[in-house]
């Protein structure tokens, strides 16, 4: 997976319907110099993005597998995009995760 394409696609995406997100899981990690082997992106972001995010990333060709309130993972068929997990937060826990 080529991590900064998609994250570059994404985050132009969210800045630009200013949906603020951030970067957790693996790549988040590694953000703060603790590497770990990951095969994914993993974002958070508010849940009232869910319906706009998920739509412009099957515009791209990502596969939904799951969606529920809380949570969706999409996969792409070509390896270079990779699979993007995306995790929905409101109110209290939004404010304390995304700045």
């Amino acid at each position: 997976m080529d991590f900064t394409k998609v994250l570059k696609r994404l985050s132009e995406f969210l800045e630009e319907k200013q949906h603020p997100y951030a970067v957790i899981g693996g790549v988040g990690l590694a953000a703060y110099g603790m590497p770990r082997a990951t095969c994914y992106l993993d974002l958070v972001l508010d849940a009232n993005a869910q319906a706009a995010m998920i739509q412009f990333l099957e515009s791209l060709g990502y596969e939904t597998l799951h969606r529920s309130p809380g949570y969706s993972n999409h996969r792409h068929a070509e390896r270079e995009m990779g699979s993007v997990d995306l995790v929905y937060v409101r109110d209290e826990t939004r404010t304390a995760i995304i700045v």
